[in-house]
């Protein structure tokens, strides 16, 4: 059971009884397990970090070739628009003489 110290709420203190006593190679190879496992932990949600960074990555790619699009095709549509106002060289056959 933990020794409580009156007028401080919640607060204990380390190795006061709840364990028992371990001798030293036990208390490092617990370390040494807790610490693997911490590790392993780490680098698991360094993985998930990196699928998260690539998420906004592609938003940002598709963007960009959606604007990039978007200025290709006004830039198209308006060399269209520029060819259709011109006169044209010569009459067409078809069209109606004054």
């Amino acid at each position: 059971m933990p020794v409580e110290i009156p007028g401080r709420i919640g607060y204990k203190l380390k190795n006061s009884g709840n364990n028992t006593l371990l001798c030293r190679s036990c208390r490092q190879n617990n370390f040494r397990k807790n610490r693997d496992a911490d590790l392993k932990l780490k680098i698991q949600s360094s993985v998930d970090l990196t699928k998260q960074r690539l998420i906004p990555a592609g938003v940002a790619m598709i963007a960009l070739l959606l604007v990039i699009g978007g200025l290709w095709l006004r830039q198209l549509q308006d060399v269209e628009s520029a060819v259709q106002d011109t006169v044209p060289l010569r009459e067409s056959p078809s069209s109606p003489s004054r």
